[in-house]
């Protein structure tokens, strides 16, 4: 099963620590990013990965047959956008160089948050 380091997924680890899997053999695999995390599924490297639902639903498009099988968390608010301290409004983004996290979830929040002062990522210049 390949992981990203979140402390969400510290229970898998710590699971398979106490020997909760009952002896089942479970390789817990450490990505650096979600997109190295999926390309490894897509390659058949892994049969099971830990995804967030927006990731999980971009990778089902792919794949008609992906299956969620257990939902490990649920979050309220605690995703975030962070600025150097000389931008005070999200609009003064608008031509200036923003970094998101490729993934389904770094796209729809970035997309989101530019969307509430009128922007859209073609008008940043975007790098990830």
């Amino acid at each position: 099963m390949g992981t990203v380091v979140w402390p969400g997924y510290d229970n898998l680890y710590v699971a398979k620590e106490l020997d909760y899997y009952n002896s089942t053999p479970i390789r817990l695999v450490n990505y650096s990013s979600v997109a190295d995390q999926i390309r490894a599924f897509q390659n058949g490297e892994l049969e099971a990965v830990a995804l967030t639902m927006g990731d999980a639903l971009v990778l089902s498009e792919n794949i008609s047959d992906l299956r969620t099988v257990l939902v490990l968390d649920s979050s309220f608010g605690a995703d975030v956008v962070l600025a150097k301290p000389a931008i005070k409004y999200l609009g003064e983004l608008k031509g200036k160089r923003v970094g998101v996290e490729a993934s389904g979830l770094g796209a729809f929040m970035l997309a989101r948050t530019l969307e509430s002062v009128k922007l859209t990522p073609k008008m940043c210049k975007l790098f990830q």
